[in-house]
């Protein structure tokens, strides 16, 4: 089966409009609009595996692409997917792929050692993680984690389960330059745990004691939802506990389209088509009451909707149309965070924590004096960083 012209001009009108509203990471956004040359339409028939065969594309386009790819996290998986079935790829560009997989191969299996590691260290220390995105999907949906890389290696604990947490990673040699749990675990839902000088371990850690930063107060479900229904991954040498496939797909769609609306990448779209033809007949009809509990409806659909165009998967759509619209609460706060979130008043209103104790409120107030954005990240983390508090107030103003 082969793209026709005319499916693949539908699918670029519809990729068009879908992501004049959640853009693509880095530059791959304006090639969108471009009309002088064939990249969209030689990344889609190469992402579809039913794409067709890839014939006389000049070599200029081909390096065009290859950088325009560097920030999805794709090409180790392109080099799956291309280098051995597409012999009209020229030979550099089929060698550039395979460094991205070599490479990645490196880090993936640096990354799954201390990952053992870690996860043997938490346990010890009575606290229950599920590990998150790229190592988890990689295990769990890709024939080989090779083919998901990522920078760093997410894990989610339960909030009273944080300062155990913290402690057990202090003594393995992290640093945390920023304390957010300490200024206002209700406000902020994670923070970052750097590899110390000297230090065993490499990559950076993020801990999350919450999946959802925008109108979390709404939701009916709780983390303890996730624990419950969590599956466990067996590999050798390395053994974990991750989300099950339903709540996967929630936590992905949610992840895209209301934490990183503008700067989405093709590797989270590709779980998204996995996730999705992971799912048996049972887990698909307890998708959409999943949604609604988690105020996920909207952000789902634009998931499921972009895997449908860049990857083929889930190829009909129609069922959607059968799901429960979104709520009025998940409607206003889609809004808000896409074409809002620059006003203050919706920021606070989105994230603000009104059932915090008064202390962790002012704790939170003082915070946002030096940090008005509340990314809670550690480039802020010295106080002395006088210029980088002027640069962050300037983009905060810039955006009222």
């Amino acid at each position: 089966m082969t793209l026709s012209d005319f499916d693949l001009s539908e699918i670029l009108g519809r990729l068009r409009a879908l992501h004049a509203e959640l853009k693509l990471a880095g530059d791959l956004q304006q090639e969108l609009y471009s009309t002088e040359n064939g990249i969209i339409p030689l990344l889609v028939s190469l992402l579809r595996e039913d794409g067709g065969e890839i014939t006389e594309v000049p070599p200029e386009d081909w390096a065009h692409l290859m950088r325009l790819l560097a920030p999805h996290g794709i090409l180790p998986l392109l080099h799956r997917q291309v280098a051995c079935s597409h012999p009209a790829i020229p030979m550099w560009a089929e060698e550039h792929l395979r460094a991205a997989y070599l490479s990645s191969r490196v880090h993936i299996f640096r990354q799954e050692k201390e990952l053992s590691d870690l996860l043997g260290a938490l346990v010890g220390a009575g606290v229950e993680p599920l590990v998150l995105k790229g190592p988890a999907l990689g295990r769990s949906l890709y024939p080989d984690p090779v083919f998901r890389p990522s920078g760093d290696i997410d894990l989610l604990v339960r909030r009273e389960q944080v300062p155990a947490a913290r402690k057990a990673l202090l003594s393995l040699g992290f640093v945390l330059p920023l304390d957010n749990y300490a200024v206002s675990p209700s406000f902020y839902d994670q923070e970052t745990y750097l590899p110390a000088a000297g230090s065993p371990f490499t990559v950076p850690l993020e801990m999350h004691w919450e999946i959802q930063r925008f109108g979390r107060r709404h939701r009916k479900a709780t983390l303890q939802d996730l624990f419950d229904k969590a599956v466990l991954i067996s590999a050798p040498g390395l053994a974990f506990r991750t989300l099950s496939p339903v709540h996967a797909l929630v936590y992905a769609g949610s992840h895209m389209a209301l934490h990183h609306a503008d700067e989405v990448r093709l590797i989270w779209v590709k779980d998204v088509a996995l996730l999705a033809g992971s799912l048996d007949a049972k887990q698909w009809q307890d998708l959409p009451g999943e949604c609604m509990r988690w105020q996920a409806r909207i952000p789902v659909e634009k998931a499921l909707t972009m895997s449908s165009l860049w990857f083929g998967v889930p190829g009909d759509l129609s069922f959607l149309a059968d799901w429960p619209e979104p709520s009025t609460t998940e409607l206003a706060t889609y809004h808000g965070v896409l074409h809002d979130l620059h006003r203050v008043r919706t920021f606070l209103a989105l994230r603000w924590p009104n059932d915090a104790p008064i202390a962790e409120k002012a704790r939170l107030l003082r915070r946002l004096a030096v940090d008005p954005m509340g990314t809670g990240s550690a480039d802020m983390a010295s106080d002395g960083q006088f210029a980088s508090r002027v640069r962050r107030w300037a983009g905060f103003l810039g955006r009222i």
